[in-house]
C-alpha cells in the first residue's frame, strides 16, 4: 500500500509505505535488559575496569549465551506455568460445557 504525497515546498513527490521502519520504532527494551545483565556479569567477573576492546570474543559470546539462558529461565518458567494453567482452565471449561 504505497501512498504518493506531494511535499508542500517544491512539489516533489514522496512515497510513503505506510509503516515506519524498525529503526524508528525502537528496540522494545530487550536490548536494555541484555546490556544491564552484561554489565552485571562483567562486574561479578571482576572485569569492570578492563577496556571492552580487551575482551576476548569467546568471553563476550559465552557471556551472551549465559545471559540468554538466565533470561529464558527467569521468564520462561512463569510463562510455562501460565500456559499450563490456561490450558487446564480451558479444558475444564469445555468439559463442563459438553457435560451440560
Amino acid at each position: 500500500m504505497a501512498v504518493v504525497e506531494k511535499t508542500p515546498r517544491r512539489g516533489e513527490k514522496r512515497i510513503s509505505l505506510g509503516r515506519r521502519s524498525r529503526a524508528t520504532r525502537g528496540s522494545g527494551g530487550l536490548s536494555l535488559l541484555f546490556f544491564v545483565a552484561f554489565a552485571i556479569k562483567i562486574y561479578l567477573d571482576g572485569n569492570w575496569n578492563v577496556a571492552i576492546a580487551n575482551f576476548a570474543l569467546d568471553y563476550v559470546v559465552g557471556s551472551m549465551v549465559l545471559i540468554l539462558e538466565w533470561v529464558l529461565i527467569i521468564f520462561g518458567i512463569p510463562i510455562a506455568i501460565g500456559v499450563v494453567w490456561w490450558i487446564r482452565h480451558e479444558t475444564k471449561k469445555r468439559v463442563t460445557e459438553i457435560a451440560s
